[in-house]
């Protein structure tokens, strides 16, 4: 009996190690792609250890990061397809098949169970050049599409690369804004005219151009690499501009002027286009919200909120200011910031504004701005909300006028 029971205990451990799943998997794996939670309501991924491999439901990944899927149910055949890239896979083979041409070695064959199919991640990040990094501590993979920045790109391209925007800005220089903030202290905007790629406009985090020049690159470094490349430069207050046969590039300092924080890259044929109309100037105001939440966030504290009382507040003055050629706190009327928000019916707050004139858009107020040691205490204050305002009249010596106030009730 002693025997039997001996052979039992083998036969059960020699199954355990037969079995693919037995110790070999891990479930309840989480996803994030672009810094999006990626859902899955039924069938979730989950971790191979034996293949070392982190395995999807084909139809439910491939949907969430915006692919289409087509099942042949006579060959058995899987067609994945996302922009010019179609992926083809079949549980009778354990490769990847790229455009009918490049070849993919799986980390572990297809797997169906309970009629959903599974494939090895590396089928997608392969054949896709997507960057991943894996935590076993806590399961979770991120998964992040590198970003590419090529003028001319086919705007088709961008959703891919991009992900979708949070709005779409008109630009001075007639051309679309398409705005994106996947991270906090992190801004990034894509021109797009006539189903092209033309600009683009990147704040802070980490971008690099195909000429070189990155985020945090110093100043030093930035024209010399430019220089190299022959393209002609010129130096203002709070960015350099650099310029070639094709592309105007400008590129802004960071609050000591030391390195490159920003940069505007467009094509060259957009560089004496202005026209300004209601709705560039309500773009100018978003971006400049925009942009000081980027810079606030990177000091390390939360984004304060847009107030559409503050922003019409904001608008008046600015276009009080546009109207009568005059630049200061203020107006006409010989009121002041603090009389206009009690005028408003704000009641008992703290108060603050900040005031530019004379800039082209939005990148260049907020790079003055931001420049100036009043406004970064702004920026670490503790004001509840926001608005800006922006107005243009050709008339007046300042041209554009930007408008920020702040505001927080007084406990």
């Amino acid at each position: 009996m002693q025997r039997l029971k001996n052979y039992l205990i083998l036969l059960c451990v020699l199954l355990l190690i037969t079995s693919p799943f037995a110790l070999a998997t891990y479930e309840n794996v989480t996803i994030y792609y672009n810094d999006e939670l990626l859902d899955f309501p039924t069938a979730g991924p989950y971790y191979d250890a034996q293949a070392n491999c982190i395995m999807v439901p084909v139809r439910t990944f491939a949907e969430e990061i915006g692919a289409q899927v087509d099942f042949d149910p006579d060959s058995g055949d899987i067609s994945i397809s996302i922009l010019d890239t179609q992926i083809s896979l079949n549980a009778n083979r354990q490769e990847a098949i790229v455009n009918d041409t490049r070849r993919i070695t799986l980390a572990a064959a297809l797997s169906i169970q309970d009629g959903v199919s599974f494939v090895p991640l590396n089928a997608f990040t392969d054949a896709l050049n997507i960057n991943y990094w894996w935590d076993i501590d806590t399961l979770t993979a991120h998964l992040s599409l590198a970003k590419t920045y090529a003028l001319g790109m086919d705007a088709n391209q961008i959703p891919y690369n991009y992900g979708t925007p949070k709005r779409s800005d008109r630009s001075e220089q007639g051309f679309d804004w398409q705005v994106y903030q996947d991270v906090p202290s992190s801004f990034s905007m894509v021109g797009i005219d006539n189903e092209k790629v033309v600009a683009y406009y990147l704040y802070q985090g980490s971008w690099e151009l195909p000429c070189g020049l990155y985020c945090g690159m110093p100043v030093d470094n930035a024209n010399s690499l430019m220089q190299i490349q022959k393209y002609s430069i010129g130096i203002g207050n709070y960015s350099i501009v650099y310029t070639s046969e094709t592309e105007y590039i400008v590129a802004y300092l960071d609050p000591e002027g030391e390195s490159v924080c920003a940069v505007l890259y467009e094509d060259i044929a957009y560089k004496d286009q202005y026209e300004i109309d209601a709705s560039v100037t309500e773009s100018f105001s978003l971006q400049l919200q925009d942009l000081f939440n980027a810079y606030r966030s990177g000091l390390g504290y939360e984004a304060i909120s847009e107030d559409s009382g503050l922003t019409a507040l904001a608008k008046k003055h600015a276009d009080d200011m546009a109207q009568h050629n005059y630049f200061g706190h203020l107006d006409t009327q010989g009121l002041s910031n603090e009389d206009r928000f009690a005028q408003a019916g704000y009641g008992d707050c703290y108060c603050a504004e900040a005031t530019a004139q004379a800039y082209r858009n939005s990148f260049d107020a907020f790079a003055g701005l931001v420049a100036n040691t009043d406004y970064q205490a702004l920026a670490a204050a503790n004001f509840q909300s926001s608005g800006c305002g922006t107005a243009y009249h050709s008339d007046s010596d300042g041209l554009l006028y930007f408008v920020q106030i702040f505001y927080a009730p007084k406990e």
